[in-house]
């Protein structure tokens, strides 16, 4: 699985007319994620943080719905 989201990167560039790259974090400086996804496309760049999961369970995508809806609540400066 370590190379799970280099190969999702590689897989949609191939696949789309995107830029896309995946920057993997050092786990020294691993923060709460497995590395940066960013996509380019024209003028518009967007990144995203990524982490890998072995399986998708009901409770794991509940807690991904929670988070979401906190992060868009969340007020930025």
């Amino acid at each position: 699985m370590d190379n799970l989201l280099a190969e999702a990167a590689k897989l949609l560039a191939a696949n789309t007319k995107l830029n896309v790259t995946y920057t993997h974090h050092d786990a020294r400086n691993a923060e709460e994620t497995d590395g940066q996804l960013t996509i380019t496309h024209g003028n518009q760049k967007q990144t995203w943080c990524v982490e890998e999961k072995e399986g998708l369970t009901r409770h794991r995508l509940h807690k991904l719905q929670l988070e979401k809806i906190v992060f868009n609540n969340k007020k930025h400066l």
